[in-house]
């Protein structure tokens, strides 16, 4: 019988300290967010069709903060998505070559006060030439849309 219980006991340890076993990475891959609960943030990032690569890296800040960055390698030729107004989208729009999204995880992963264990701290694009520009994506990401940035240098350009 002592044997039995022995066993339950540490089930019962192992199960509630299991989150602390798993890397941050797929802490944040397995979670949902608040405007989505029907898929996890992994599944729809790792299958959204416009990136031919996806990358997932963590890392600790200067200040000690724990950040969960992903990287998804854009690749969309496809104009289709967009609402083409008087043929202006060459003139106005660019695709980025990467999406940027960082995750920064609650400290001890604890959870807040809706129950979540990080917050979405950066979401933004990679424009050519390593240009950065913040921008949020996730909601196209999510519906399987294609991202399009307004670009006042690509109108400049064309103009020129």
């Amino acid at each position: 019988m002592k044997k039995i219980e022995l066993i339950f006991i540490v089930v019962f340890f192992t199960m509630m300290s299991c989150k602390h076993f798993i890397t941050n990475t797929e802490l944040v891959k397995q979670s949902v967010l608040d405007f989505d609960y029907s898929t996890s943030v992994g599944d729809a990032l790792d299958n959204y069709q416009y990136f031919s690569k996806t990358k997932w890296e963590e890392f600790t800040t200067d200040q000690g903060r724990e950040v969960v960055q992903f990287l998804g390698y854009y690749e969309c030729t496809d104009e289709s998505g967009i609402d083409n107004f008087f043929g202006l989208f060459d003139a106005f729009q660019e695709s980025p070559n990467a999406v940027q999204i960082q995750f920064l995880l609650n400290k001890d992963r604890r959870e807040d006060n809706k129950g979540s264990i990080f917050k979405v701290a950066y979401e933004g694009v990679i424009l050519d030439g390593d240009e950065e520009v913040s921008h949020d994506c996730l909601s196209e990401i999510y519906q399987n849309k294609p991202i399009y940035i307004t670009s006042f240098r690509k109108f400049l350009d064309n103009i020129n």
